[in-house]
């Protein structure tokens, strides 16, 4: 340790990192590999004596200094993840909170950056292009892609605002992320954030397994009316696009089975495909409300052609076949009634 300490303040004396020319690209390398060294092996002293065997309070003072130099200098440095996670569940809530979260945010932006734009390589200090190696430990078994390296921090993020600052999980929860998604159902399940898997869900497009866990929510929650349940199927429903046509049939046929109070299936099939002005299939859509209310599948195909502007020459065929019948059933009624008068 004292020679790590050594080193890292002869380079720290050499480099001037506020310098707004610049540093030596090589000479900061070097700084930010002994600096990661010295504060893993910090990490390493501290677990392995337990300064809280002694549970003072100069003992818990020093060690929290100590969290907190070395968590600053694995912000500082961008050290790589794998050198920080096997000591997370060992570090303070507080500094966790305060230095380890925001390390794990900075590592994430710079991750991203390589992976959503495909780049090879990322600045860092302003200088200094790095790549996914810059990020991994050289003693790696196996060589992590991006893809790979954003998962691990971005499950990581997800753990750490868990536990940590649950306020920040919503949001995350809702933004595109490259979470191991099983991690993610089973701790918000064993958390019973429930909500919160929803949201999941949906941002990853897991329309039919949030339905899913939505219509066996029974299981989880004793106690919640089936009601309430019915109005999470259906308000989730509302949310889909024409992608997910399938996965609406099936689940408005579910709430069509348990006879919701509330909402007949017409008003239900209104509120979907009328009211959102979304473009769905429209002859598929015809076809499914045919065999709920004939006259209202109609209807529908005119809301298409008058409202969202479909040009179908099947819808038009319908809709002239329907208005044709509906002509020959008026004259056939008028005959009858001067049949009758006669």
């Amino acid at each position: 340790l004292f020679s790590y300490q050594q080193r890292m303040t002869f380079w720290e004396s050499v480099l001037d990192l506020s310098s707004s020319s610049g540093v030596n690209a090589d000479q900061l390398l070097k700084l930010r590999d002994i600096s990661c060294l010295w504060a893993s092996q910090i990490l390493k002293t501290i677990t392995a004596f337990s300064l809280n065997d002694e549970h003072t309070d100069a003992s818990a003072t020093l060690e929290s200094v100590c969290f907190k130099k070395v968590s600053q200098k694995f912000l500082e440095f961008l050290a790589p993840p794998d050198l920080v996670i096997p000591f997370i569940d060992n570090i303070p809530p507080n500094i966790c909170k305060e230095l380890v979260i925001p390390y794990f945010i900075e590592i994430e932006r710079f991750c991203k950056n390589l992976y959503e734009q495909n780049l090879d390589k990322c600045i860092w200090k302003n200088q200094i292009s790095v790549d996914v190696e810059f990020f991994t430990l050289n003693n790696d078994s196996d060589e992590k892609t991006i893809k790979d390296l954003l998962q691990l921090v971005d499950t990581t993020l997800f753990t750490l605002y868990l536990n940590f600052n649950e306020t920040l999980l919503k949001p995350f929860l809702r933004v595109p992320n490259q979470c191991d998604i099983n991690v993610v159902i089973e701790e918000l399940k064993a958390h019973n954030k429930f909500q919160d898997l929803i949201d999941f869900f949906y941002s990853r497009k897991l329309h039919e397994q949030a339905l899913k866990f939505m219509v066996h929510l029974e299981d989880y929650v004793p106690s919640i009316p089936l009601d309430s349940v019915m109005k999470l199927v259906f308000n989730y429903i509302c949310q889909l696009k024409n992608e997910n046509l399938d996965v609406i049939f099936e689940y408005l046929k579910w709430l069509f089975s348990q006879e919701w109070c509330e909402r007949s299936p017409t008003d239900m099939c209104e509120i979907v495909f009328l009211q959102n002005r979304t473009k769905f299939d429209s002859i598929k859509v015809f076809d499914f409300l045919h065999e709920i209310d004939i006259d209202f599948s109609y209807q529908y195909l005119e809301y298409c052609v008058e409202v969202l502007n479909v040009q179908n020459s099947k819808i038009f065929s319908h809709l002239i076949k329907h208005y044709l019948a509906l002509i020959t059933g008026e004259q056939n009624e008028s005959f009858k009634e001067k049949t009758l008068l006669s």
